[in-house]
């Protein structure tokens, strides 16, 4: 990915490495947290340049960023013994206190209701079929008369997925994808999903409902193997 994709992020990076120095402060040292941070930012920088070349007009730009930020992370806490899963679990919590400073208050029912509208998702479904042939690529999806969802999204091609096949990190992918429980908890919007590219099948089944800001569960998916989507293909 151009470095003048990536610069925008940098603050970003900086604030996520920022809560994770906290959340790892009750596990290690002060000197050992530095050492991890100092490792992953290697990591990062030898995982740039090959992230897939995601426009910065997509909208999940930041996403796949973030993420090549994580691999390296999740790479030194697994080498110190850490599973998937708690490594999930902690980027969970950080995820949630940055996207709560992150964004105002006052703008989240804007974005709930927009990400939740059907016109807003077959615009950007619409988008990414002309878009890189390395961005996501996706449907809308509209609930039939006796669907309890708002909109949804079955998404057939992740930058992610591709990623985590160009540097070896395939076992990460599954839990990468639990992250998008939060981000949409935080807005107050529900995500139901049964299947994931992640677990080969054919599409990611995103389904979206608002369900208000004051309903934000704030729970961390400790068990992700108890999803839907993780039991397997279709």
């Amino acid at each position: 990915m151009k470095e003048t994709t990536i610069e925008p992020y940098l603050p970003m990076l900086g604030r996520f490495e920022e809560l994770f120095r906290e959340e790892l402060a009750p596990r290690m040292p002060v000197e050992s947290i530095g050492s991890v941070m100092k490792a992953a930012v290697g990591h990062f920088q030898r995982i740039a340049p090959v992230i897939p070349e995601v426009p910065p007009t997509s909208p999940w730009v930041k996403n796949i960023i973030g993420v090549a930020w994580e691999i390296g992370l999740w790479k030194e806490l697994a080498a110190r013994g850490w599973s998937p899963a708690e490594c999930s679990a902690a980027t969970q919590r950080v995820l949630r206190k940055l996207a709560s400073s992150s964004i105002p208050s006052g703008k989240i029912p804007q974005m709930r209701e927009m990400l939740c509208s059907p016109d807003y998702v077959r615009r950007i479904a619409s988008a990414s079929h002309v878009s890189s042939a390395e961005d996501w690529l996706f449907d809308c999806v509209l609930p039939n008369a006796d669907d309890a969802f708002d909109v949804g999204m079955d998404i057939v091609r992740c930058p992610v997925a591709e990623l985590c096949s160009r540097i070896g990190a395939e076992r990460f992918f599954p839990y990468f994808c639990v992250n998008d429980y939060v981000a949409y908890d935080v807005l107050g919007i529900r995500l139901t999903r049964t299947r994931t590219l992640a677990h080969g099948a054919s599409c990611c089944d995103f389904r979206l409902t608002e369900k208000g800001a004051a309903e934000a569960e704030g729970e961390v998916v400790v068990r992700p193997e108890l999803l839907p989507e993780f039991a397997g293909d279709e």
